[in-house]
């Protein structure tokens, strides 16, 4: 609910969603679903300015996604493309483009085949980090721009 909060532009209410939801995973076994939701609230740190915190609540999704045990289920594995995308926002946001680009790579690059539509939003998001920094030449490699669909995201 946190992303669809932020999408709305209902910041206050984003964070309210973020903390209730890291808070509800503390101590829980499952490393993957704590990763998601404390990238999730590192985006709206970032969003409010909140560089450390921001920063802090990455590396700790870094460490669950690292120790989770990925089981079935939508709620029980969370890729690390997928983590590496929701990585790259965050660090977009504050201005640090070369670790926003790193991120941003990694999850356009090695999403797997069948992740069509995950594989075109990081590709997107890719090119527009890209042409902020003025690099349209290597922007424009990637579909979203080549077939006009980009918009912010």
């Amino acid at each position: 609910m946190s992303v669809q909060a932020l999408r709305m532009e209902a910041f206050r209410y984003a964070a309210v969603l973020a903390d209730a939801a890291v808070s509800s995973t503390e101590g829980a076994e499952n490393g993957d679903l704590q990763a998601f939701v404390l990238v999730q609230r590192a985006h709206v740190r970032a969003k409010a300015g909140q560089d450390r915190s921001a920063r802090l609540d990455i590396e700790a999704s870094e460490e669950c996604h690292g120790r989770a045990d990925s089981g079935e289920g939508p709620f029980s594995c969370y890729p690390e493309t997928g983590l590496a995308y929701r990585k790259g926002l965050a660090p977009h946001q504050l201005g640090d483009r070369e670790a926003a680009l790193a991120a941003l790579r990694f999850a356009a690059e090695d999403r797997p085949p069948h992740e069509l539509r995950l594989k075109a939003l990081s590709e997107a998001r890719l090119a527009l980090v890209l042409l902020e920094q003025g690099m349209c030449p290597r922007a424009s490699v990637h579909p979203g721009v080549q077939d006009g669909a980009l918009a912010p995201l």
